[in-house]
Formats: structure tokens, sequence, C-alpha cells
């Protein structure tokens, strides 16, 4: 059987979404049929799990596209050139507007097709490189039909292929009665949120809810999970734990950072909540799917094709605080329908988010994609085993 390269451009070197996304399609990825190559700026957590699944993980800067950095995209490109022949790459999966543009300059002249992959919904104001650059991949991932609205009628070379989580690991489990009591809160209910501290994750709506819930519910307890994340969040944990404290949430909102595994944390909610305006595909919320666990999220970006309204979760409107907090309050009052909630949570979880869907999905595209491009003399066909 034929084995192809693939090799990814990617320049993050911490975890988020978008890494554990990556992480999990490798976990999944045939390697009778692919080997993946992944070219990161620098060691990070990422690049080392990486490595961990066998991926392996080659150094490069990626100069931002500036007319001043012209000899630094140069000897990237070239950098890049030697890779390609040296591993015959025989496929380009590139991630973030600035290596998309260098792996399509790298694909056109080794003539390797070119996928970029696009997660992110823009906000008002950004500039959208992809739709302005549309021609130049020969294929575009997006991982909602959200994301995939930024190019109007979807043009061919378009797929939206959704986020996907891995359901054997995040699946129903006993909640920690020690982690419990170590927060006092062994007998109260617990509402959380699974995210990082960026500005754009909105963790402020979420301690404006907590005290206004807590005005009523005074037996509940609010958890944060999630640290902050490269340069753009640093100083939010401690500004965060200000706003708190001056909302009279000490001893009833925690924060606790970033966790390796969110899973325990999640075990212990009774209700998660999602509080950012326009995610593309939250994996916070197909986690809590997955663990059974109830939803209030906000009715824009990718989560209604994630969640079907009052049937997996509650969809409330983005900037209506009032009706935020009353679907908290309603599902932590009633344990039936928050059970219920959860539990059809998990069905459609297994039906449409599973991690193995996506992963055979994307290979699928690798192999249409290979095979419709012209032989390169220069790597040559697929490596035979």
């Amino acid at each position: 059987m034929p084995k192809y390269n693939i090799l990814y451009l990617h320049n993050k070197s911490e975890i988020s979404g978008g890494e554990q996304s990556l992480l999990g399609l490798w976990e999944n990825l045939d390697r009778g049929s692919f080997f993946p190559l992944l070219v990161v700026p620098s060691a990070g957590d990422f690049s080392r799990e990486a490595a961990q699944l066998g991926v392996k993980v080659i150094v490069c800067p990626f100069p931002q596209l500036r007319p001043w950095n012209i000899f630094a995209i140069g000897r990237t490109l070239g950098f890049l050139r030697r890779i390609m022949l040296q591993e015959r790459i025989h496929l380009v999966h590139s991630h973030t507007a600035r290596n998309n543009i260098l792996a399509s300059i790298i694909g056109r002249w080794m003539n390797v097709p070119v996928i970029w992959h696009e997660r992110n919904i823009l906000m008002k104001g950004e500039a959208d490189i992809t739709k302005m650059f549309l021609f130049l991949p020969h294929a575009v991932i997006c991982n909602s039909q959200a994301v995939a609205r930024r190019f109007g009628e979807l043009p061919v070379k378009v797929k939206v292929i959704l986020n996907g989580v891995d359901l054997d690991k995040f699946s129903p489990m006993a909640a920690n009665t020690e982690l419990k009591k170590k927060y006092g809160c062994e007998h109260k209910r617990i509402a959380g949120i699974v995210t990082n501290l960026t500005s754009r994750r909105r963790v402020e709506y979420f301690i404006e809810a907590a005290a206004l819930i807590k005005a009523q519910e005074p037996d509940v307890s609010f958890f944060v999970v999630g640290g902050e994340f490269e340069e753009a969040s640093k100083g939010r944990l401690k500004e965060l734990k200000a706003k708190a404290l001056k909302l009279g949430l000490q001893g009833s909102l925690f924060f606790m950072g970033r966790q390796d595994d969110v899973r325990p944390w999640m075990a212990i909610f009774d209700l998660s909540c999602h509080v950012t305006s326009q995610d593309a595909c939250s994996r916070s919320v197909l986690e809590a799917m997955g663990m059974n666990c109830a939803i209030v999220a906000m009715n824009d970006g990718g989560n209604p094709e994630l969640i079907e309204n009052d049937q997996s979760g509650i969809l409330v409107a983005p900037f209506d605080q009032n009706a935020f907090v009353n679907a908290v309050l309603s599902l932590l009052r009633d344990d039936e329908k928050r059970t219920a909630l959860g539990k059809a949570a998990r069905l459609r979880a297994q039906q449409y988010f599973d991690v193995k869907h996506n992963a055979q999905e994307t290979q699928e595209l690798y192999f249409q994609l290979i095979r419709m491009s012209p032989p390169n003399v220069l790597i040559g066909g697929p490596i035979q085993n």
C-alpha cells in the first residue's frame, strides 16, 4: 500500500483548541497511508505532544509577510523546499494566514497540493486574507458552516469538516468527591467553563453572570478551568480575579488555571457554560457533550450546528445576560431536565462529532487531492511499504 507524507505548517507552540484538534487528527490518522511531519517556529508543549504521537517535528521560523522581511521569507521558502525534497512531501496542510501564503508559494513551486485550514469567524474590522487569496490553495477546510459562510456561496474547493473529540476519552465519569470537598462544594451545585483567558473568550461575562446567579441561589459554586494563552493574555488572570473579588464571589468562584486533563473538572460540573460569542466550533462544548453534561451556550457562530436548542443543550441570545442567567438557574433547579439534556448531548456527539469521523473525512480529502495532482518528478510518487 502506498504511503504519503503530509507536511503540516503551524505557528503556535502552546496548546489550545486548534492544536488539540490537530493532535486528535494525528492520533487517528491511518499510518498505513499517511505519515505526518510538523513544521513549527519553536519547540513547546504542542511539538512535544506531536512527537509523542510519532509526528516528525521540524523547527523553522515563519517571518511576518512584510516587504522588509523579504530575505527572511526567502530563507524560509528555501528551507521548506529542502524539507519537501528530503522528506518527499505529497501534500501540505497549513494553518493560519501567514503560513498559508508560504505554503501556497512552496506548493506551487513544487507542484504539490495545498490545504488551508480555517477555524475562526472573523471579528468586525478583521481582513479576510483567505477570501482575498482563495485562488491559491487547492482546498480550504472550514470547521463549521459558520466559518464557511465567510465565502458566500460555497466554492467547490471549500469543504466543511466539523471538529471532533475522542469520545472514548471524553465520556461520562463519576465526580471526584475529594475534589469537590477540597473547594467546599461537596453539597453545592456547580457551573463551570473550560476556556483560555484571552479577551475574546469573555470570561468577564461569566463572572458577572455568576454574581447574578449567586444572588438568587447562594449554594452554587463556579469554576473557571483554563489559563493565560500566549503573550496576548498575560495579566488576564489577575484582572479577572480582581473582578470576581469586587463582585463578592470570594469562596464561590475558583480559577483553576491551565489543566493538562480537564475531565476531572468537567465531571464535577452540574452544568457547563459557554460564553464566547462567535465561536466557530467549540471544543469545550463538544467535550462537555461527550461527558453527558448539560450546556448553556451562545446562539451564534457554530454553536447552533453543535447544539439543538432545548434538546441537547440551551442556546441563548449572545448579549442577553438575563436570558443566560435564567437559563442557568432553570437547569440548576431542574435535575430531570439537566440529566436529559446531558444524555441527549452525548448521543448527538456520538452521531456527529467523534474524532474518528473528522479524521476519516480529512483523509478522504488528502486522497482526492493527491490522486488528482500531477506527479512531481523531483519528489516522486507514493512511497511503497
